[in-house]
């Protein structure tokens, strides 16, 4: 089952609350359309395999899994905070980066991480709200 839900990040606890174990979530900030840039060329846009401007995020509680794909480059583990114990899985320019969560940190904590690294790399301002693509079993 696929639920479409917007949040405030003052109720990040109250969403993660509503997650499900055996599922996950992918996560964008809800900016304005005004605040992109414009597209670039339609032939480099056909042929290139970029990531897209505004960063997207994943978190799988059951599998203690968090994900950011974006469009900043290389090596971004090296520009943000990774949590000590949380173990990069993939940095990857065009899959983004990856990390295994220990079991212990709630999964609020780990939404709060992921906004913050989507808040730091996207090149727009982020703001308040976010979307939510939650699925569950």
């Amino acid at each position: 089952m696929k639920e479409f839900v917007e949040f405030a990040l003052s109720d990040i606890d109250g969403f993660a609350a509503r997650l499900d174990s055996h599922g996950w979530v992918n996560l964008q900030p809800a900016v304005d359309d005004d605040d992109l840039p414009p597209p670039t060329g339609a032939l480099f846009g056909l042929f290139s395999a970029r990531c897209p401007v505004v960063p997207f995020c994943t978190w799988h509680s059951g599998e203690r899994s968090a994900g950011v794909q974006h469009g900043t480059g290389p090596k971004v583990a090296s520009r943000v905070d990774i949590p000590v114990g949380w173990r990069i899985l993939q940095d990857h320019p065009r899959r983004g980066l990856v990390v295994r969560v220990p079991a212990e940190v709630p999964d609020a904590d780990v939404l709060r991480w992921l906004v913050g690294v989507v808040a730091a790399l996207c090149p727009v301002p982020t703001g308040e709200r976010w979307l939510a693509e939650i699925h569950s079993p």
